[in-house]
């Protein structure tokens, strides 16, 4: 796998695109003949093919998914049902959203899109059929967390010096970085400070949960390292969504963990700190972000959600089609509101909804939004089985970890969309994985 990353983040820059098709070829074959295999492999791929690193061209993710899919085929003749209705509630979602697109003005864009979230539906079922092991559970555990540290100091790294490595974490738009008050805001790999902060508070929800439950010091240490460094990325990114999705996380933290709020003067001190260190210009800006006139992101986002609400008014059955709000967004814009030319995605060309549940609802009606609902709904009842098991040390850890994860992930679905976001189905398939574990374990104890 190391061999297919490195092929991958250095062959296109370097021009030689044989390379990266025979680090494909030889790390496919390594990893083909065992599904656990592939499903780390591509474990770890997830964040950086967020990050549109290719291989032969292609996105990083396509052809370690595919080695996985054929991986895993062969493993269908020993097939047991899952226990968990994740997964149908996910293919109900694609389906409607693909019979919603196949009438809208642009059919093929929305049944590639929802072609898209089929095949993160697949993974989920891939990944709850073979995290049933709970060893195996937990080598994937460790895989989402291998490359956060990484991550993390790239994007601490180019806040601090305003350039990057490899070209990585700008804006394929404009080949810079995104902004804000002239300082970067740290991004890592991806193209966009707000999808770096949802990666960053997910590996912190995890390694926080685990630290505070796992006994052995050696496992303790690396947690450690890891949500120090995701604490000091989410900050560094300035996503304002980022971090109102981690503070969901921390009121659920404190709920399910009571002693956690010991560690609330803890989190007061490190945003004094911050403060003190902080650039004065970026601290006394940190107020006009909350105030559309002074703030021309808020601003669009404002003239955003009044097209995505009168999209839905005139479409409230079947949307405009999956995909579809960026094309339309001219035909429903809202007289009057205002979209600064200075805004990246606030041109006159279009923009999305910043917010999953308004796009999804403008994009396929009512009935889609109530399947999505219903997906996040049966992901939540999930995590609240794993939650009533009770357990000890690293399955009591995971299960409040995921669920800090999943509750930051559904407060921050209201202020960006991001149902393409792998990061938002990496933690649904950990939460199904996780849930067939507990049903095996259990059956396996006669309870």
């Amino acid at each position: 796998m190391a061999v297919i990353l490195a092929g991958g983040l250095l062959a296109p820059r370097l021009g030689l695109m044989t390379i990266p098709m025979v680090v494909a070829l030889f790390g496919g074959v390594w990893i083909v003949a065992d599904p656990d295999r592939a499903l780390i492999a591509y474990l770890i791929a997830i964040p950086l093919s967020s990050a549109f690193i290719m291989i032969a061209g292609v996105e990083l993710a396509k052809p370690v998914f595919a080695v996985l899919v054929v991986a895993w085929l062969p493993t269908l003749r020993r097939w047991r049902p899952l226990k968990s209705d994740i997964p149908l509630w996910g293919l109900a979602f694609v389906a409607w959203c693909a019979i919603s697109g196949l009438i809208s003005r642009f059919p093929m864009a929305a049944l590639g899109n929802a072609f898209r979230i089929f095949g993160y539906i697949i993974f989920l079922i891939i990944a709850a059929d073979r995290l049933r092991n709970a060893c195996m559970l937990r080598r994937s555990v460790a895989a989402v967390l291998a490359p956060s540290v990484a991550m993390a100091a790239l994007g601490i790294y180019q806040f601090l010096t305003g350039t990057t490595i490899l070209g990585l974490g700008l804006h394929p738009a404009t080949g810079t970085f995104v902004t804000w008050k002239g300082y970067v805001q740290a991004s890592g790999v991806f193209d966009h400070p707000n999808v770096f902060a949802t990666y960053m508070f997910v590996y912190l929800c995890l390694a926080l949960g685990l630290t505070l439950f796992v006994d052995s010091r050696r496992v303790r240490l690396p947690l450690l390292v890891t949500v120090l460094a995701s604490s000091a990325g989410l900050v560094l990114s300035f996503s304002r969504s980022g971090w109102i999705g981690f503070m969901a996380s921390v009121v659920l933290f404190v709920l399910l963990y009571p002693r956690f709020i010991r560690l609330v003067p803890v989190v007061i001190g490190v945003v004094v700190v911050l403060i003190l260190v902080l650039p004065q210009e970026q601290v006394e800006g940190l107020t006009r972000r909350t105030t559309p006139e002074m703030d021309s992101s808020l601003m669009a986002r404002v003239g955003a959600y009044k097209t995505g609400w009168r999209m839905f008014t005139e479409n409230p059955v079947l949307g405009v089609g999956l995909g579809s709000f960026y094309r339309r967004f001219l035909d429903y814009k809202v007289p009057g509101a205002r979209f600064p030319k200075n805004y990246i995605r606030g041109s006159e060309s279009g923009m999305e909804a910043h917010s999953t549940y308004l796009q999804l609802l403008a994009e396929t009606g009512v009935p889609g939004l109530l399947l999505f609902l219903a997906f996040n709904f049966a992901v939540a009842r999930q995590i609240i089985l794993l939650l009533r098991r009770g357990g000890r040390g690293f399955d009591r850890g995971l299960a409040i970890g995921l669920a800090a994860a999943f509750a930051a992930l559904v407060v921050q679905n209201a202020f960006n969309s991001q149902e393409y976001l792998k990061a938002y189905w990496l933690v649904a398939a950990l939460v199904a994985g996780a849930a067939e574990s507990a049903h095996r374990s259990a059956e396996e104890s006669g309870q």
